[in-house]
């Protein structure tokens, strides 16, 4: 069985590598909104940070509105890709519905 002493050097360790492995953030409350508070020491347990600086609660990260997406070089040019051909096809299908015959009509 672990003693108190044996369990507090422990936990003292184990925080000491959390740190290393992501270090603390600088807090500026000046840029928090007005309505915004510090969590409770209640709350902390269900706050967690990665070494990027993204947050967690509950171990689920929580969404920042207006973050910008980061894609991958392949997404990239996939996304850049697929935007071309859409605007390729939807021109070639403007250009083809004026010329559509049915029959002996031209719609």
């Amino acid at each position: 069985m672990e003693t108190d002493a044996a369990r507090a050097a422990r936990l003292n360790a184990e925080r000491e590598d959390e740190i290393r492995r992501v270090p603390l953030q600088t807090i500026d409350k000046s840029k928090w909104p007005k309505d915004v508070r510090p969590i409770g020491m209640g709350e902390a347990d269900g706050l967690g940070i990665d070494p990027d600086g993204r947050l967690y609660w509950n171990g689920k990260p929580v969404e920042i509105i207006g973050r910008r997406i980061d894609l991958t070089w392949t997404q990239t040019v996939v996304a850049i890709a697929v935007a071309v051909f859409t605007a390729i096809g939807a021109l070639g299908e403007s250009a083809y519905c004026g010329h559509v015959r049915v029959g002996a009509q031209v719609l």
